[in-house]
């Protein structure tokens, strides 16, 4: 059935034919509740164009033939959210734009596959109230909210029914297959809450109440439906499997929902705290060398800096919810090679992570892990942080090592010396400043 599902989805299309025209806009009710019908013919492959308002709807009709079978799934290719289609086939305009969109179908029984693109020219509606386009317009810069968006340009009712868990159990125990529960969910809610724009990872949420405190996930592919209930501050209450098979309530307490958070406009608490622990990438066990100093790093800006000797584990607090954080690792070694400093250490930027932000997390734990590199490997010219990368931040190093920077360090001096003259100068820097310019960054 999951094949059967993802080979239709990908193939099955609708080859809808229509007319342009136009709609002398003097109410939403004048536009919403005249709605125009137009028949579906699978055997055209031109290209439809198909003209209508923010609100406006077209019902999409298959002909009445006795073979035809019934619609077991709709659904709506975009890249953007100008529009929308219902299970019942009834296009909305949402936005005012143009765009090429497809629309897929699946009816029982039927094997063949068409494909159909529509080109959609939404126009803009006039006399929708300033309150809902506002909110129409900060939806539009969010992925889904399609059941709002129907709402805000009046197709539908601000209090026409939602799901509850009742509801929701009732379908999955009496539907024939994953596909029907769907159908079923959108016949009885409308519209889902949020809905996927395009292709890849589709899943359609379903809340309970307005503001999304309790709501259901349908995940296509998975063949998968959750439950989650979150709190008012967007943390995650807890989570539970309904289909293929439920069980229990899980607790969280922890996890944020993103989706709630940007609906409802919650502001992020401005300071957050990182937690680290560093790990030697060779044995996987805590990082032990007590040579050496790490920084945490904005903007260039050391934020913080503290000796590998405090440990391998560090916790960092009022940090700002609004900047990108990197840390960097500096090596003691200044001197010519010797047996006993054969070997350094570097940051190794292909495990994990090195660089972070918040996001909507008020905390963050990560692990950095730190590779041992022999000092008479080769070097890179360019490369004078030795992180095998050369880019802005080698030019910026050296700048601020020429300039007298306190804790600035080159980890490999040599690498600088683009003059091969024994001496670091501003000439070096200028040969730096023209190899980024003519070469870009890049990695070795």
């Amino acid at each position: 059935m999951k094949n059967k599902i993802i080979s239709l989805l990908l193939g099955v299309a609708v080859s809808i034919q229509c007319f342009c025209f136009n709609v002398n806009a003097e109410t939403n009710s004048d536009i919403t509740n005249n709605i125009r019908t137009i028949t579906i013919d699978i055997s055209d492959d031109n290209i439809t164009e198909i003209e209508l308002y923010e609100g406006e709807q077209v019902q999409l009709v298959i002909p009445d033939e006795p073979d035809m079978p019934e619609i077991n799934y709709v659904a709506f290719h975009a890249s953007n959210q100008i529009a929308a289609v219902s299970h019942d086939l009834k296009l909305t305009g949402i936005c005012a734009g143009e765009e090429y969109v497809k629309v897929y179908i699946e009816r029982k029984g039927m094997s063949y596959e068409e494909q159909q693109t529509l080109r959609l020219h939404i126009l803009k509606n006039d006399s929708l109230p300033a309150e809902n386009r506002a909110e129409l317009e900060r939806l539009y810069q969010l992925d889904g909210f399609y059941r709002r968006k129907m709402e805000l340009v009046g197709a539908l009712n601000e209090d026409a029914p939602r799901l509850d868990m009742e509801k929701v159990q009732e379908i999955i125990d009496t539907s024939e297959d994953y596909t029907e529960m769907l159908m079923r969910f959108n016949q009885y809610h409308g519209y889902a809450d949020i809905y996927p724009a395009g292709g890849g990872h589709t899943s359609y949420s379903y809340w309970f109440d307005p503001k999304g405190n309790e709501s259901i996930c349908y995940i296509l592919e998975e063949e998968f439906i959750a439950y989650t209930k979150t709190a008012d501050d967007g943390t995650v209450i807890g989570v539970q499997q309904l289909y293929p098979e439920k069980t229990e309530f899980l607790p969280n307490g922890k996890d944020k929902n993103y989706e709630y958070i940007m609906y409802n406009q919650i502001k992020p608490d401005r300071y957050g705290t990182l937690n680290l622990k560093f790990i030697d990438g060779s044995t996987g066990e805590a990082f032990t060398e007590t040579n050496g100093k790490f920084q945490l790093i904005s903007d260039d800006e050391i934020i913080k800096s503290w000796d590998a000797s405090a440990g391998s584990e560090i916790t960092i607090g009022n940090l700002s919810r609004e900047r990108t954080y990197e840390i960097r690792y500096i090596d003691d070694y200044h001197g010519d090679f010797s047996y006993d400093q054969q070997y350094k250490y570097e940051i190794d930027p292909d495990k994990e992570k090195s660089q972070f932000s918040f996001g909507y997390d008020s905390e963050v734990s990560c692990n950095v892990y730190l590779k041992k590199r022999h000092r008479g490997d080769p070097y890179f010219l360019g490369d004078v942080n030795s992180d095998n990368r050369f880019n802005v931040a080698d030019v910026v190093t050296l700048q601020k090592w020429l300039l007298g920077k306190p804790d600035t360090v080159l980890m490999n001096w040599r690498a600088a010396d683009l003059c091969s003259d024994g001496v670091l100068n501003v000439f070096d820097l200028c040969l730096m400043k023209k190899a980024l310019i003519e070469n870009g960054s890049f990695n070795f």
